[in-house]
């Protein structure tokens, strides 16, 4: 297979998104949307008049359209409609969301020209990802097919699945996924010719990932331990800001802006630009909406000390995936070369002095365009994947580590773990099983990502179906299933007959 002439990577971000080619002398260029000229892509999609916008265009629609305009996609692609996230989130969204016929995935409820639909996660972000295709294939004059997409290192297998069948339905051959703070190591092209250990902390619009990474002068990474918190991110810090300016309208007025959709689109997009103001050199941001509700205006003025106090929980939490990942690492904060700091979260001010408080001598590394190091990265990540495929040599490798332990479940309620958390990836491991009856002719086998013994306290991956099996004597593990994780961090699961190594039908759930 010939090499092509560009290749691409995609961030598929939470509140942006963003694409960027590598070409074959090397250079990685951002490219820009077709709508604006941006490099970001705001990760909104608005339905309106049997039509849909995707980016600056449905950021910006009509606010009597809030209950139409979709966003923040990310941070339920892959989870459950049941799931403590979703509940979370959907309380301060304007638009509605609607549990699926399947019984768990969470839909979105689009109401346009007097007819519903119902739109699943999956399929809205592959609006961005189409979008973001267009943009770049009018940028590049050519097709594009191939690409890598980033993904939080946290992500679990069902979100993994989930993001590369979003750019499945967007049209594009998602030959690779990376993690997004190893994309953003090598989009910083971060070399040398030492060895260098150092922690990645992304700080993004929906996720944080701390990651501990070791750098080699032959361009080779490798993870060392990988932590998280999958719900702080920059739309945390808006909902804190939304729910104290909702408070204090409530107070002085009487009226609860969450009962209106128009209200609350308007006010959290007022939430952001104040979280941005007061992440620059601004020290105080007045907030103002004209008629909000009626004939009343809003109006709050908020300083950065005050910005502070309100989301001050949020602050608290930081570092404690940084230790975490420094504990699993078996490193010290001071064996660090540096603190690479990236995501749009990294400007706000009180961001960088707690890493500098807590870091003290390691350095800080951060720049300008924070918000384009992991969309670069990955596009370069994504030339080395072409060049593997095409059974060249490449020029980066990376070496990453799985986010969770892997397990299956047994009787009493307990799990039997497979593949520990932090195992180099790929991998597989093999497990015998054992039919419970002699002439059983089927199974099922729970499989759980967690690190707990107890099966409810796990997440439950699927629910392994085993059909046409050999019937043969109860007390023989006759039954083989191998779990493999590839480069990607996605699960594949098969099973044969232990004698003759025939393969058995089965079904993930």
């Amino acid at each position: 297979m010939p090499v092509q002439d560009v290749a691409i990577g995609i961030d598929l971000g939470t509140t942006n998104s963003s694409i960027a080619v590598c070409y074959k002398d090397g250079r990685v260029v951002v490219i820009p949307n077709d709508q604006t000229g941006s490099r970001l892509t705001p990760s909104y999609v608005a339905f309106d008049e049997g039509t849909h916008t995707v980016g600056e265009r449905a950021k910006e629609s009509p606010h009597e359209n809030a209950k139409n305009t979709i966003f923040q996609m990310k941070r339920i692609i892959g989870r459950k409609y049941g799931d403590a996230e979703v509940v979370r989130n959907k309380e301060l969204w304007p638009f509605q969301l609607r549990c699926g016929e399947d019984g768990h995935t969470p839909m979105v409820v689009i109401n346009d020209l007097d007819e519903e639909m119902l739109l699943s996660p999956v399929a809205i972000s592959a609006l961005v990802l189409k979008s973001l295709k267009s943009s770049a294939e009018a940028f590049l004059g050519q097709p594009i097919d191939q690409v890598v997409i980033t993904v939080p290192a946290r992500f679990t297998d069902a979100q993994r699945k989930a993001t590369k069948e979003a750019g499945a339905q967007a049209g594009l051959n998602v030959i690779g996924m990376i993690n997004e703070p190893t994309a953003a190591a090598i989009g910083y092209e971060i070399e040398g010719n030492e060895s260098q250990t150092f922690l990645v902390f992304d700080f993004g619009g929906g996720t944080l990932d701390v990651s501990v990474l070791q750098s080699t002068e032959q361009s080779s990474f490798r993870v060392l331990a990988t932590e998280g918190d999958m719900e702080l991110g920059g739309a945390d810090f808006d909902n804190k800001l939304l729910r104290h300016y909702i408070d204090r309208f409530r107070e002085q007025h009487g009226i609860n802006l969450r009962e209106q959709p128009p209200a609350l689109a308007r006010l959290r997009l007022m939430c952001e630009k104040v979280k941005n103001n007061l992440s620059g050199r601004s020290d105080s941001y007045l907030a103002s909406l004209a008629y909000i509700t009626g004939a009343i205006n809003f109006k709050e003025r908020t300083t950065r000390t005050e910005f502070e106090i309100i989301t001050d929980q949020l602050f608290q939490r930081m570092l404690n995936p940084v230790k975490s990942a420094l504990r699993a690492a078996g490193k010290d904060k001071s064996d660090m070369d540096f603190v690479l700091l990236v995501g749009g979260c990294s400007r706000i001010p009180k961001v960088r002095q707690t890493l500098e408080a807590f870091f003290v001598d390691v350095p800080i590394k951060c720049d300008a365009f924070t918000d384009e190091a992991i969309a670069m990265g990955a596009a370069v990540y994504a030339r080395s994947v072409m060049q593997k495929l095409a059974g060249l040599p490449s020029k980066y490798k990376v070496f990453d580590i799985t986010p969770f332990t892997l397990g299956v479940g047994v009787a009493q309620g307990k799990v039997v773990p497979l593949i520990a958390k932090g195992t180099p990836i790929p991998v597989q491991e093999r497990k015998p099983f054992t039919t419970q009856r002699r002439d059983q002719a089927s199974a099922m086998v729970r499989i759980y990502e967690g690190e707990s013994e107890l099966s409810a306290e796990n997440r439950l991956v699927g629910v392994v179906h085993l059909s046409d099996l050999q019937t043969g004597p109860g007390d023989q593990p006759h039954i083989v299933i191998t779990f493999a994780y590839d480069e990607s961090g996605v699960l594949n699961v098969t099973a044969t007959e232990r004698e003759n190594e025939t393969g058995i039908t089965l079904s993930l759930h």
